[in-house]
């Protein structure tokens, strides 16, 4: 498999096949999200000037059974409508990846169809579900730590039990945030694998990234940590425009290695069975 460097060349060099139209993919979904929230806002406000919901002067109270009800449905919504766009844009980087350059409309893939659309929303929903298994008990966890450290700090008198519970506050939240993080990467081949066989099952599907993830766990970890010394740049904002592009073409480069690498060793699996029943 190509090692980080290896793999930001080969992104760099098929980013300059499609720049035009990884930049469109970025704005359509910060647009998007932009959109989504002005609209959930001025909907908010709508209801609380016709008097259907009554907030103390606070626009994002969702203490609201109605504005939470509308919420609800915003976010499904978005998710229903973003979900396809994003599966559709990764079967694009997929392809340009490994040379195969494409015309702009096929970031639209997932919409072609009823049956696309359904396909990757029941695999996205599968994918959603597997990680909240996992998550909601360690952010119960995670909530009954902070209760119990934000207690001791708020009660204790000594200025050294503050300021351990502070640190241990820290703590928790960045053993959230890797906890997070390692369980979204099981998850990482999961749309690719699809855009490779849109007809496999997606507990297959699933079921192949985990497998491919657990063989090499460190190697997505390694490449992504390869570009940190990109965020310095990031913090100027606009540089995000192709920072945030390149960054996905370098993660998209790294999966497809580890696509590659798992096809290639089942391959020689099949090969050798075969060969032991001739």
């Amino acid at each position: 498999m190509k090692n980080a460097k290896e793999l930001k060349k080969h992104a760099i060099s098929r980013l300059n096949c499609c720049w035009g139209e990884v930049v469109f993919i970025f704005f359509i979904k910060v647009g998007g999200i932009t959109a989504f929230l002005l609209a959930w806002a001025l909907t908010a406000n709508f209801l609380k000037v016709s008097g259907v919901v009554d907030f103390n002067g606070i626009v994002f109270d969702l203490s609201n059974g109605v504005l939470l009800a509308v919420t609800i449905f915003s976010v499904i919504a978005l998710w229903a409508v973003y979900t396809p766009f994003d599966y559709g844009a990764k079967w694009f980087k997929l392809q340009q990846i490994r040379g195969k350059s494409l015309n702009a409309r096929g970031i639209f893939s997932c919409y072609s169809s009823e049956k696309r659309v359904m396909q990757v929303l029941k695999l996205n929903g599968l994918v959603m579900l597997g990680k909240l298994a996992v998550f909601l008990p360690l952010c119960g966890l995670a909530i009954l730590g902070f209760y119990i450290f934000g207690n001791i700090r708020a009660g204790g008198s000594d200025g050294a039990i503050s300021v351990v519970s502070s640190v241990c506050i820290l703590l928790l939240i960045s053993c959230m945030l890797c906890l997070l993080w390692a369980i979204n990467l099981k998850y990482a081949a999961v749309p690719y694998l699809y855009a490779l066989d849109p007809e496999c099952p997606p507990k297959e599907i699933i079921r192949k990234s985990k497998l491919i993830l657990k063989d090499n766990p460190n190697y997505l970890v390694e490449s992504l940590l390869s570009l940190a010394w990109w965020i310095i740049p990031a913090l100027m904002i606009f540089t995000l425009v192709f920072i945030i592009p390149y960054f996905q073409m370098v993660h998209t480069a790294a999966v497809n290695e580890l696509i590659e690498a798992y096809e290639s060793e089942k391959h020689i699996e099949r090969e050798d069975a075969f060969a032991e029943r001739v």
